[in-house]
């Protein structure tokens, strides 16, 4: 799994000077767990893990979350994910580096952090019953992070709807 996921309308939670490391594999899962996450229709891989990788940090639903002074490094996804709904979180003074670890022929690449407004997956909630899900992942601040990422992957990252974040003041070592 993630390393720590603010889930489910998590909200105004610090977190502050932890080491994220190596986390999101998704490696020996059941059939049942497989099920449990939503990912049936992503491949597994040669050595039985998903194709489908999680980041070391992920907001999940989350709101004014802050996400401070941390080592988010060596993680299967991207360091720092929002997805679906993501609003008004901090992200700042970070050392993200060197994550997208489980990169594959389905998952080609991770930004450190990422942006997504993935909305519930059609397998998840019927959209009548979706408590959550409701926004794009928008109005987040993330500034003065240092980012190393591999080759051609970007620091920061959003699909076509998660435009609203302002990025400010960070650092991209080579």
């Amino acid at each position: 799994k993630e390393g720590i996921c603010f889930d489910w309308g998590a909200a105004l939670n610090l977190f502050r000077g932890n080491t994220v490391i190596e986390n999101g594999a998704r490696a020996r899962l059941s059939e049942a767990e497989i099920r449990a996450d939503f990912i049936e229709h992503h491949p597994l891989l040669p050595d039985g893990s998903s194709s489908c990788k999680l980041p070391g940090v992920s907001v999940d639903n989350g709101a004014a979350n802050f996400i401070v002074g941390n080592r988010i490094q060596s993680n299967s996804g991207s360091g720092i994910k929002m997805v679906r709904t993501g609003i008004a979180n901090l992200v700042l003074e970070n050392a993200i580096l060197d994550n997208g670890a489980g990169k594959n022929e389905f998952f080609p690449s991770f930004g450190a952090v990422y942006y997504l407004a993935m909305g519930a997956g059609p397998s998840e909630f019927h959209p009548a019953d979706a408590k959550l899900d409701f926004f794009p992942s928008a109005r987040n601040l993330c500034a003065g992070n240092t980012f190393r990422v591999d080759g051609p992957d970007p620091c920061i990252a959003h699909d076509a709807l998660s435009t609203d974040n302002v990025e400010s003041d960070n650092v991209s070592m080579l």
